[in-house]
């Protein structure tokens, strides 16, 4: 098992949510088919001033608020992006946050682009940058406008129609004193055969712009793999990842949580990691696929009721990378 020195605090959650909408009525305002519609009853959906930059700013407020932190005891801001205010590259999420909050010049932010997974990755990094720097804090933002890029008129499937807005934020440093709640480790599995599934087509530079009569967020369907192969995949991926983590810290989950893929997934993930009904806590029902944020207000979730303490599993992934990460909540 990983020793209790690399174990990584979490002392700080904040979380925001725009407007929630009936799933359906949004399909159906699409001009979409909503009669074999088996997903997420509800979904956030942004308003025109809600943008990935200012909510991922709120929640980071809310969570540094919610750590009793101050933004100068901040060591490193990562956010982990999917959509943003403006085109990457000179414009990041975490620099955004760290504008508004004025963080010192020693405090590194970037963006970490790897889909609903990077949440996992973000805290491993974290925990390694900190120990690097010897100590501090580092705020991990999960901050997504996902609805825009769906077409819910052509788009079938129970999992993107789902898509939610939103974002959550932790704030995380080395003294597990400080907190009830730790990190300690995570376990991944990687097929890249798997990369560029339901990718955006338009805005990068093979197809910077979309003709007239194309919709800007139009999806690529996967070429190499059908949809068969590619959900097999992801039970693969799950499979492969949990077992790893099990026999990594030698023990089993007493709670789930997980990204918000789909109820069906969720199931699936349920059946993998062995866990009944009754141990996962999740709020998919509430807020849709909110990407890595998810795990985010999960833990918010878990934390609300001083019952749910012990081995927590966190299931995460992409279209090309899985993983399985471990939180311990102490009993108090």
């Amino acid at each position: 098992m990983i020793p209790n020195n690399k174990d990584l605090a979490i002392v700080g959650i904040g979380t925001y949510l725009p407007k929630q909408h009936l799933v359906k009525d949004v399909i159906k305002k699409a001009g979409g088919d909503t009669s074999e519609y088996k997903g997420w009853e509800k979904t956030g959906i942004a308003g025109p001033d809600e943008h990935p930059g200012n909510m991922g700013y709120l929640a980071t407020q809310k969570a540094l608020e919610n750590a009793g932190l101050n933004p100068s005891d901040l060591k490193i801001v990562i956010a982990c992006a999917m959509t943003w205010d403006f085109p990457a590259g000179a414009w990041t999420i975490a620099n955004y946050s760290m504008k508004m909050l004025k963080t010192p010049t020693d405090c590194i932010g970037f963006d970490m682009v790897q889909g609903c997974i990077s949440i996992l990755t973000s805290l491993d990094l974290c925990r390694n940058w900190l120990e690097s720097v010897g100590g501090g804090y580092a705020a991990i933002i999960c901050s997504l406008r996902y609805n825009e890029t769906v077409d819910r008129k052509t788009i079938t499937g129970d999992g993107p129609r789902g898509w939610g807005d939103g974002a959550g934020t932790l704030i995380v440093g080395l003294d597990r004193k400080k907190s009830a709640l730790v990190y300690k480790g995570a376990s991944y599995h990687n097929d890249s055969k798997f990369l560029g599934g339901f990718q955006r087509k338009y805005g990068g530079t093979r197809f910077p712009i979309a003709p007239p009569d194309a919709h800007f967020y139009e999806r690529m369907p996967a070429t190499e793999y059908t949809d068969k192969e590619a959900y097999a995949q992801y039970l693969l991926g799950y499979t492969s990842s949990v077992n790893d983590l099990q026999k990594k810290f030698d023990l089993k989950p007493d709670w789930l949580i997980c990204n918000h893929v789909s109820p069906t997934m969720v199931k699936a993930i349920l059946e993998i990691c062995k866990v009944p009904e009754s141990q996962l806590c999740s709020r998919g029902n509430e807020i849709g696929h909110v990407s890595s944020a998810d795990v985010v207000f999960d833990l918010e979730k878990l934390l609300s009721d001083e019952t749910r303490y012990g081995n927590v599993f966190a299931i995460a992934s992409c279209m090309f990378a899985w993983g399985a990460g471990l939180f311990h909540r102490k009993r108090i």
